[in-house]
């Protein structure tokens, strides 16, 4: 079996969905949630550790904007991933994947539900479409 690399996830993305953005080793796709609403995803190539991964986060709010308790209480329902908050204070919905065996149907899968629940937890803080 043949491991997947960046440059496979690189190609599927282009191939399914228009790049808003790309640095190196990230693409940012906007994604159609309905009623209008749009949801920036990132995909972002993990290097440390063991073996590499990717890391599939979308923003939708600040520190400060969702409870802790909350939020704790949120991840314990949503469908993969966690609810977090980076290293700049941004509250993210993200969902880390292996990259060596990684199966492209399952990356298409999370993909669309990080974006999703994304913009429903951003329409639980708040009526805006900001991310």
């Amino acid at each position: 079996m043949k491991l997947a690399t960046w440059d496979d996830v690189s190609s599927f993305v282009r191939s399914n969905w228009p790049v808003a953005g790309e640095v190196e080793g990230f693409l940012t796709v906007e994604f159609g949630t309905g009623e209008g609403r749009t949801q920036m995803t990132g995909i972002r190539l993990m290097s440390g550790g063991t073996e590499p991964r990717l890391r599939i986060e979308s923003q939708f709010g600040f520190e400060g904007d969702l409870d802790p308790a909350a939020a704790l209480k949120m991840n314990g329902v949503l469908p993969l991933g966690a609810i977090a908050a980076d290293e700049d204070g941004r509250l993210i919905y993200a969902h880390s994947m292996m990259l060596g065996t990684l199966d492209l149907a399952s990356l298409d899968i999370a993909l669309k539900t990080i974006a999703f629940y994304a913009d429903q937890l951003e329409q639980h803080r708040s009526i805006d479409d900001r991310y």
